[in-house]
Order: structure tokens, then sequence, then C-alpha cells
């Protein structure tokens, strides 16, 4: 399995599943009816979240607390890029699914 880790670079966050999608015209027509506005800021509320994304889209996912790990199972799905002691850059390379791990200052893992 591979993974990149992030250690000592951001603060505390969760588990977070992934879910990219492609620009085939379903998942444009599905995007496009999705409810609520879409938002570059995520901010996690949650032990486990799922949140889908377009392949070459972006987000910032937001935590309280700092984020000093974290890693993505398959890389050559999701980028993870540290912004800020409690913000990570999340960004869709191609189409599948992958998981990230986020673990806060006391050890705590989010998903």
């Amino acid at each position: 399995m591979n993974m990149r880790n992030l250690r000592g670079t951001i603060g505390p966050l969760s588990l977070l599943s992934f879910l990219v999608v492609s620009f085939g015209p379903a998942s444009i027509a599905n995007a496009q009816r999705a409810p609520g506005p879409r938002t570059i800021v995520h901010k996690i509320q949650g032990a486990s979240e799922r949140l889908e994304m377009t392949v070459q889209t972006s987000r910032r996912l937001e935590l309280e607390k700092k984020i000093p790990e974290a890693q993505v199972n398959n890389p050559d799905i999701l980028d993870l890029t540290p912004l800020a002691p409690n913000v990570i850059q999340i960004s869709a390379k191609r189409t599948g699914v992958t998981q990230v791990n986020l673990w806060d200052e006391e050890g705590k893992l989010y998903t």
C-alpha cells in the first residue's frame, strides 16, 4: 500500500475518506444537481467524514487543532499539502477512491 506521511508539519484532523470522480457527463450532471454551495474550505466537524471531489480540483481542510501527522493511502489519486498548522490542501489528481488519515496532537485519529 502506498502512503505519504506529512509528520510534524500540520495539526489535528481526522481520518477522512475521499471519493474522487471523473469529468464524464454523468459526473458533471450529478455535480450540477448537488444541493447547496460548494466551497473550497471544508471545516472538519466530525470524527468520520466523506467528501466527493472532481479531478483537477482542490479543497482546504481546516481543523480547530494542529495536525502533526497526515497520510494518504493512494498518492496517485490525491495529494496532501500542509498550508498551516491546522490546514491541509487536498488536490484530486485522478479518478478513484482513497483514504486520508489525520492525527491530532494527542494522537487521536479522525475519519
